[in-house]
């Protein structure tokens, strides 16, 4: 995992995820990409040999100080999504098509 952060700060601007062809992150060049780079910098995580710290910043406000990963508070559970709407029947679909036929 790489992470890009503000230097001044330790807030945490973007970070890669995990992937296991390039578990340290991408190279620096595709990292950056057309970003402007200032007061910005790069930390990074082994995705295994770091897998506590990596999976919590999944789960966790985190920032970075001095060079270090600091894990926060848990982030907030997500909404539930909402229930699907019930199926009509047939019943209210007759009745649907007859309002929509009768005008």
């Amino acid at each position: 995992m790489l992470i890009i952060y503000r230097q001044a700060t330790g807030e945490v601007v973007e970070n890669t995820g995990t992937n296991s062809f390039m578990p340290e992150g991408p190279p620096d060049d595709l990292a950056w990409g057309e970003r402007d780079r200032t007061g910005l910098a790069i930390l990074r995580l082994h995705d295994e040999d770091d897998a506590e710290l990596v999976q919590a910043t999944f789960t966790h406000y985190y920032a970075v100080h001095d060079e270090q990963v600091v894990i926060g508070d848990p982030l907030p559970a997500p909404e539930p999504a909402p229930e699907p709407p019930a199926p009509v029947t047939r019943d209210e679909f007759d009745m649907l098509m007859t309002m929509v036929l009768e005008g």
